[in-house]
C-alpha cells in the first residue's frame, strides 16, 4: 500500500469512547482520577481498540519494539541483533518481541515505504496489540529541526532534516496508526516522526503515547511543541526502545485496573451514595 492511501486509511480514534471509558474509572471504588495517567492512557487504549467494554479490553500484549538503524548504528545494531541491548532485553520482560532492523532506502519516498513495510511484516495478522517504536541513532540536533517546526509540508521537512531513520519511523507510524494499533514512542527521534506523521495526517495524534522524557538536547522544547505529556522521567540518554518497554507496563497496570477493580454497582453500594460519593470527591477535587 503506498503511503497516500496509507494516510487515507487512518482515522480520528472515537472520543466519546474515551469520555466513556474514564466514567468507568471515574465509578471504581477509589478517590476519582487517583491512578492519574494510567487512567488516560487506558482510557485512549480502550478507544483505539474500540470497545470500554471490560470483557473485551485485553492486555496490550504481545507487543513488537521495532528498532531501527542503518550503516551508522554501528555496534548497537550487532548487539541488538544478537539479542544484547538493553532494549532487547526489557523488551523481553513485558513480553515484547524486538525487531532490529537495518534499513537500506536513500530517498524520502523509498524510507517511508520501507518503514511501512516494515511495521506492516511485524504487526500484521494480529501479530502485535502494541508497536513501540525507537531509534538505534542518536536523533538531529535542535538547530537543525527548530526553524522547520512550522513548515506544513511533510516532505519539506524530511528532505531538510535528512535522517534515513526518522524518515523511515515515519512511515512505520502511518502503518500502525492505519492498522489502529497503540503506538508507544521513545525519545527525541520518535517525537520527530510523531510530528511529520501528524502533518500526513492528525489522526495519527490519537494512536500515539509518549513514553518517557530523556535527556536529549532540545527534548522539552519539542515535547512543549508537540503538547505531549510523558508519565515516565528515567534520564535516559536516547530513544532505543527501553523507556517505551518501561512505558508499557504502566499501560498493562491500568488495563489490569480497569478490568479487576469492583465499580459501586458492582459491590452493591447504593445508587444514591455512590452518586454522593463521586459528587463529594469531585467537589473536593476543583476546590
Amino acid at each position: 500500500m503506498h503511503i497516500e492511501e496509507l494516510v487515507q486509511k487512518i482515522v480520528p480514534v472515537n472520543q466519546n469512547l474515551i469520555k466513556n471509558a474514564q466514567q468507568h474509572f471515574d465509578n471504581l471504588i477509589k478517590p476519582v482520577g487517583s491512578l492519574a495517567q494510567l487512567e488516560t492512557m487506558t482510557s485512549r487504549y480502550a478507544a483505539i481498540i474500540g470497545s470500554v467494554d471490560k470483557e473485551d479490553l485485553e492486555n496490550p500484549v504481545p507487543g513488537v519494539l521495532l528498532l531501527l538503524g542503518n550503516s551508522a548504528s554501528g555496534k548497537q545494531l550487532e548487539r541488538a541483533l544478537g539479542g544484547r541491548d538493553a532494549a532487547v532485553v526489557v523488551a523481553r520482560q513485558v513480553d515484547v518481541v524486538t525487531a532490529p532492523v537495518f534499513i537500506t532506502g536513500e530517498q524520502p519516498d523509498e524510507l517511508l515505504e520501507e518503514g511501512a513495510m516494515l511495521a506492516a511484516e511485524y504487526t500484521g495478522e494480529e501479530q502485535a496489540r502494541v508497536l513501540l517504536l525507537g531509534s538505534l541513532n542518536p536523533a538531529p540536533q535542535p538547530q537543525v529541526w527548530e526553524k522547520f517546526l512550522t513548515e506544513p509540508d511533510p516532505y519539506f521537512f524530511l528532505e531538510r532534516v535528512q535522517d534515513p531513520l526518522v524518515t523511515a519511523l515515519t512511515g512505520a507510524i502511518l502503518q500502525g496508526a492505519g492498522q489502529k494499533l497503540p503506538l508507544l514512542l521513545d525519545g527525541a527521534s520518535a517525537f520527530f516522526f510523531f510530528f511529520f506523521s501528524c502533518k500526513f495526517n492528525p489522526a495519527v495524534a490519537d494512536y500515539c503515547f509518549a513514553s518517557h522524557v530523556s535527556v536529549e538536547p532540545g527534548l522539552e522544547i519539542l515535547l512543549d511543541f508537540l503538547k505531549l505529556t510523558a508519565p515516565l522521567r528515567l534520564n535516559l540518554p536516547g530513544g532505543s526502545g527501553v523507556g517505551a518497554a518501561a512505558c508499557l507496563t504502566l499501560l498493562k497496570a491500568g488495563v489490569k485496573a480497569y478490568k479487576e477493580m469492583e465499580t459501586f454497582e458492582e459491590a452493591g453500594v447504593h445508587k444514591e451514595e455512590a452518586a454522593f460519593s463521586l459528587q463529594a470527591q469531585q467537589k473536593k477535587q476543583s476546590s
